[in-house]
């Protein structure tokens, strides 16, 4: 993925300036004023009085970043309510009080600051589990300590516990035996841990998975007398059953940094009970404060992105999205850490099958498993694990043996007592992805949103029991995927809302439902919804080039790697007429070109192909000029005032529109542009060319060709040059002639008009040169640029040759589809969507001066977004977008937001 160069940093230093000094940051709980302070010197307007909820709502459209600590609950109603709102920043570490869901529905990032208090929050820790009463307990040297999460936090307080002279068990699925005996800790299950501690300290995130970790039946197992420390969630503890196991005597006493205090805990005698003051040191305080301001200000600056928990598919740094098989290998890791429950993990496999890209795939997948369970972004994910005793594998194989996908993706992971799971995915089209296997199952089910995996009896009517809870929950189903051997069946819902707690409970509730489980796969959208005109989107397009002409290179280009074996050599050479033979020969083969029509290699690129046939062939009978753009145009022109043909019959229509086809005279010969590149009209098919027909059709298809399957039996001549659909270079035409168009070629001779070499098709003797068809060319070629167009034919031959090309331009075409549907200022200029460009696409804005379209392409390119996309000279004021298949659909995805951005920016 391309980043960002320096040229692009200085052009928008000054924008980025702007936004600082206009955004507003709301500081609803108590931060250190070092940060404060930070944000009010960069330009930032800070309110620091503390709203309640309905407050918070109804002020928070006027703020683009929030700060909490753990106090403020960032519900869906605040959230909702947030239309400029950009980021929310997390002084600490736990992000519980946040819906991180609903932010990353509303494109608001979600940012926490990981490593600021460490120390503190163990040290913390320690004070709380020496507090309780000495007459109650003996001191802890030589006590058993059983510590739960060895992450930062939980690591620094195993070298203290062992200071104190304690035995330390520890219990984390991320952490091998190898790796914790390292450290004098002994790894055990969370059971053992349970029933062998003095003492119990919890020090994990809260996710569906860890909630109430310590729940009644394992306090039942736990020593008489046994003593809890909990400074991360309450909600890791099932407070009711604590409560219980306190009166009994089971618990001895119980430490908690966080407790509700509407709850009886709260004034229990044997409870030590602090308003979460873990990190409080006023060190911790200040570092954590600095950092979150830090941080707010690079991410509404758009500078760098730090400690970003909830935009997964987007390379923030980059600007980029991932590309699809890297976030399938991500999604993947993130679906494992989900499923994890209380199992140990040993070993990591990953097996890639398909040609597609495999690099970072055991980085994405590892990244995707620890930024589930550390609650944290990790710069190197692989090397993390490892340390932490972690086997990692990784293997590839370019074929994909015995299954119907062209690739799959599959990732295990190794427990410890010899179990395992494995999950296998593949990426359909151009980026949907799926999760195909899960173990020995078969499924179908999309890797994106939330979804909820369940395991249940495969009789009739437990779909019927599931749906009917959901919709008791007002929960809709977006999809379900059912995967059933004889003896097992899982099935998995993919819904449009996040499940409630009530809602999950009443599914594993439903007879014949066990293993019920939420997994959120949610993805960032590109755009931050905002009425802030300075709020840009998150993502840019990796490439500029959108132009009409010369157009993209494709994907795979690099100039560095065409051949220089032809350099100084010159065409007429056998090595010269064999690179330029290579040319034609590909072509028909890409084209699917009849093997009785001839190709060549013609000067002066489309325009010089097309004027060439026509001073070679027009004139014998009456001819019908159809044109809807610029070019058709200057053809009708040419034929009427330079060839001075008096039988023209010219059938045109406005921008947008297509003339009456039915009315061309199958006795005459017709020349047309199969696709107006300046319009971005084409015809839709050849069926209103006679198959009986008597003339010749000559066809300008310079924007349509290898991007339009076209009708060889309805074509006589095809004219098309290098840089348009395939970004080759300028310069040289490629002109196609049927056996009709030869033997026209033979045995017609113009007496009225002079020819110019470039034109000449014909030798002295008045026979056709027909060396042009096999190499030879009329004037000198660039042979380094038909190595470049020699590139691109293999490309292009990659894709599945003129339809898959095909294909991809119309995959394009509809990124641009969706978003004209659900725009209200931007309509196409073609009419008839049947006869839409989908290469060349044209779009007019009605309510748009041509200063503020000026002021539109020039702020895109001004950020290095898009280039050459404003409309023809001679056509209808609006923007002209290149979708051929040489251009990516992740950067027209990412290019239709840019688009909303410059046109409110224009307008405002």
């Amino acid at each position: 993925m391309w980043r960002l160069g320096l040229r692009r940093s200085v052009v928008l230093h000054q924008q980025r300036a702007s936004m600082s000094s206009k955004a507003r940051i709301l500081c609803n709980d108590p931060i250190h004023a070092s940060g404060i302070d930070f944000l009010r010197k960069n330009g930032y307007e800070v309110d620091t009085t503390p709203l309640d909820a309905a407050q918070l709502v109804a002020a928070i459209p006027n703020y683009h970043g929030l700060i909490v600590r753990s106090s403020t609950q960032v519900t869906r109603e605040i959230l909702d309510a947030a239309k400029n709102l950009r980021v929310v920043g997390r002084a600490g570490t736990g992000v519980d009080n946040i819906d991180v869901v609903a932010a990353t529905k509303k494109s608001i990032l979600v940012m926490n600051t990981p490593f600021g208090n460490d120390i503190s929050a163990a040290e913390f820790t320690m004070g709380l589990l020496t507090s309780f009463n000495n007459a109650v307990i003996s001191g802890v040297h030589g006590k058993t300590v059983g510590i739960v999460g060895l992450g930062r936090v939980g690591s620094e307080v195993a070298k203290r516990c062992q200071a104190f002279g304690m035995n330390v068990l520890a219990y984390d699925p991320l952490v091998s035996e190898a790796a914790a005996k390292s450290n004098d800790i002994e790894p055990v299950s969370l059971e053992d841990l349970c029933a062998r501690s003095d003492f119990i300290t919890l020090h994990c995130p809260f996710t569906p998975t860890t909630k109430h970790l310590l729940n009644a039946d394992r306090l039942q197992r736990c020593k008489d007398g046994v003593y809890i420390v909990n400074t991360s969630r309450h909600q890791l503890m099932d407070a009711d059953a604590l409560l219980d196991a306190l009166t009994r005597g089971k618990v001895a006493g119980a430490a908690l940094d966080m407790v509700p205090s509407s709850h009886p805990l709260f004034a229990h005698p044997n409870v030590v009970a602090t308003p979460h003051i873990g990190a409080n040191t006023t060190e911790a305080q200040e570092r954590v404060a600095t950092k979150i301001a830090t941080q707010m200000h690079k991410a509404l600056s758009q500078t760098d992105y730090e400690n970003v928990l909830n935009a997964p598919n987007l390379d923030l740094k980059a600007q980029t999205v991932l590309p699809p098989y890297t976030l399938l290998a991500e999604k993947l890791g993130s679906l494992h850490a989900q499923l994890l429950g209380r199992h140990k993990v040993t070993k990591v496999s990953v097996f890639s099958q398909g040609k597609d890209d495999k690099s970072q795939l055991l980085q994405a997948v590892c990244y995707g498993l620890t930024r589930h369970l550390l609650e944290q972004e990790v710069a190197n994910p692989v090397e993390m694990l490892q340390s932490r005793g972690i086997s990692l594998v990784e293997h590839t194989q370019e074929e994909v043996e015995e299954s119907s996908y062209s690739n799959l993706l599959h990732v295990t992971l190794h427990f410890e007592g010899s179990s395992s799971r494995s999950l296998s995915g593949t990426v359909f089209g151009k980026n949907q992805l799926r999760l195909v296997q899960y173990d020995a199952l078969g499924v179908d089910a999309l890797l994106s949103g939330c979804m909820v995996f369940f395991n249940n009896q495969d009789r009739p009517g437990v779909l019927a029991s599931v749906t009917q809870v959901l919709a008791e929950h007002a929960i809709n189903i977006g999809s379900f995927a059912l995967g059933r051997t004889d003896k097992r069946a899982l099935g998995v819902l993919n819904l449009d809302e996040v499940p409630s707690e009530e809602a999950l409970g009443a599914l594993a509730g439903v007879d014949d439902l066990s293993n019920v489980r939420l997994v959120n796969l949610l993805d960032m959208p590109l755009r931050q919804p905002s009425d802030d005109c300075d709020a840009k989107p998150l993502v840019k397009p990796q490439s500029m080039n959108f132009g009409s002409g010369p157009c993209k290179k494709h994907p795979e280009y690099a100039l560095h790697k065409l051949p220089s074996r032809a350099l100084g050599r010159s065409h007429r050479s056998a090595l010269g007429k064999s690179i330029l033979k290579e040319a034609i020969d590909k072509t028909k083969a890409v084209l699917q070109v009849p093997d009785d029509y001839v190709c060549g290699i013609v000067p002066a690129s489309d325009t010089g192909a097309f004027e060439m046939v026509m001073w070679n062939l027009l004139g014998e009978r009456p001819v019908d000029i159809c044109y809807w753009d610029a070019f058709g145009k200057g053809w009708f022109e040419d034929v009427t005032l330079q060839l001075r043909l008096d039988n023209v019959r010219e059938l045109s229509a406005p921008y947008g529109h297509l003339p009456d086809l039915s009315q061309v005279d199958k006795d005459h010969d017709v020349c047309f542009t199969w696709n107006g590149t300046t319009s971005g009209v084409r015809v839709p098919n050849g069926d209103w060319i006679a198959s009986d027909r008597t003339g010749l059709v000559l066809n300008d298809a310079t924007s349509a060709a290898f991007a339009m399957e076209m009708p060889w039996d309805k074509i006589d001549v095809c004219t098309f040059s290098w840089q348009k659909v395939l970004g080759g270079e300028g310069g040289h035409g490629m002109l196609i002639m049927s056996p009709r168009a030869l033997e026209r070629l033979a045995t017609f001779h113009p007496e009225n008009r002079p020819l110019p070499k470039i034109f000449r098709m014909k030798n002295k003797k008045g026979e056709i040169m027909m060396d042009i068809f096999q190499g030879s060319t009329i004037n000198t070629p660039s042979l380094l640029c038909v190595e470049d167009y020699l590139s691109a034919l293999d490309w292009a031959q990659a894709q599945g040759g003129v339809v898959g090309l095909s294909a991809k331009a119309r995959a394009n075409f509809a990124v641009i589809e969706s978003f004209v549907e659900k725009t209200e200022w931007i309509e196409f200029l073609a009419q008839d969507p049947a006869t839409r460009s989908t290469t060349s696409v044209c779009l007019v804005l009605d309510k748009t001066s041509k200063d503020q379209l000026k002021q539109m392409t020039q702020l895109l390119e001004q950020n290095q977004v898009a280039v050459d996309i404003g409309s023809y000279k001679d056509a209808p004021p609006g923007l002209r977008i290149w979708c051929g298949a040489t251009v990516e659909t992740a950067d027209l995805e990412a290019l239709m937001p840019w688009l909303q951005w410059a046109y409110d920016k224009a307008h405002t």
